[in-house]
């Protein structure tokens, strides 16, 4: 029922009329290259980016071509960490930031990893008798980034100036 149908798409609803589906299509219009990536590339204004951020950023603050967020700070993951340590100088056990942020082990371990590697998180393994424990705490460097990231997404987008009162 579901096998391709000659010169379309395999998915009965949509048709023979249809492009075949791809799956991971997306990642491989964008790969660089491409033909789409080359097409977009080319066909952006000049000074902008075709993607991302650094042409958000320019475009928006009128002050020509901006550095991108850093990527290891502005991932949805990241920042939320981040986040949260920002608001707790002491720290927080991996178990407790897991609960605030609402990730897997895995998950939160792998972003950890790559915030201790670019020296934004201090992480310190202890026991507590025969039980293991895991403190992450922002450091100094990390913390001072973080504000700079924050200045950063202020200038870039309108209306994010602290409310005072």
């Amino acid at each position: 029922m579901f096998g391709r149908r000659q010169g379309g798409c395999a998915n009965p609803v949509l048709g023979a009329g249809h492009p075949p589906q791809s799956i991971g299509r997306r990642k491989e219009a964008t790969a660089p290259g491409h033909p789409a990536t080359q097409h977009a590339m080319a066909t952006a204004k000049p000074g902008k980016e075709a993607w991302g951020v650094a042409g958000i950023a320019s475009s928006a603050s009128g002050h020509g071509p901006a550095a991108p967020l850093p990527s290891l700070i502005h991932g949805r993951a990241r920042l939320l960490v981040l986040s949260v340590l920002m608001a707790r100088p002491g720290g927080r056990t991996f178990t407790e930031l897991k609960a605030d942020v609402g990730l897997t082990d895995g998950t939160l371990s792998v972003h950890l990893s790559k915030l201790e590697e670019g020296g934004l998180v201090e992480i310190r393994k202890e026991f507590l008798g025969k039980k293991p424990r895991t403190l992450v705490r922002m450091s100094s460097e990390g913390r001072a980034r973080f504000r700079a990231y924050v200045k950063e997404l202020r200038r870039i987008v309108p209306g994010l100036e602290p409310e005072v009162g």
